[in-house]
């Protein structure tokens, strides 16, 4: 595991502005495809923003049976695929991905977050369902099931600044 989170990042990536980013998210039909019409950031800045994901989420796929050495399955390829779709998504719209880490169910678990205003979203994906965490600063954390077609109002959740 110590070699898994060894470029774990202390500190939260610096804050992207992304107040007007939100405002042109749209969801289109096919699994986890979002569009944009005027999103507008420079890909020198964020070309591989998500890179050090990435390459988590490859060496996810490489862990065996008892990879925690107290039984956690393997990791599923299904969960790995929709973990990479999705980290490949939030990079392609500006959106940083704090971390990421295998769970003990055979679960990925991404992390994102927001320095300015203090919350976080960890989306979950299982082997059987997905589910969203809400982590405010100042209220109770929410969970509910993650739906790709509400991907526009999570980050419009998270990025919001008063």
């Amino acid at each position: 595991m110590p070699a898994l989170i060894s470029n774990y990042l202390a500190s939260s990536p610096e804050p992207y502005p992304r107040t007007e980013l939100i405002h042109y998210w749209g969801i289109s039909q096919s699994p986890l495809s979002v569009s944009s019409t005027t999103v507008r950031w420079r890909s020198d800045n964020y070309d591989n923003l998500n890179q050090r994901i990435t390459k988590l989420l490859n060496e996810y796929a490489r862990l065996k049976e008892n990879w925690d050495n107290e039984g956690a399955p393997a990791i599923s390829v299904d969960v790995i695929r929709k973990a990479q779709n999705l980290t490949t998504l939030l990079e392609k719209h500006g959106q940083p991905i704090f971390h990421t880490a295998p769970g003990p169910w055979g679960e990925v678990m991404l992390d994102l977050r927001n320095a300015a205003n203090g919350r976080s979203l960890e989306i979950i994906f299982y082997p059987d369902r997905s589910v969203a965490v809400y982590l405010p600063t100042d209220e109770t954390p929410k969970q509910d099931n993650f739906d790709i077609t509400q991907l526009p109002v999570m980050m419009k959740w998270l990025n919001y600044t008063k």
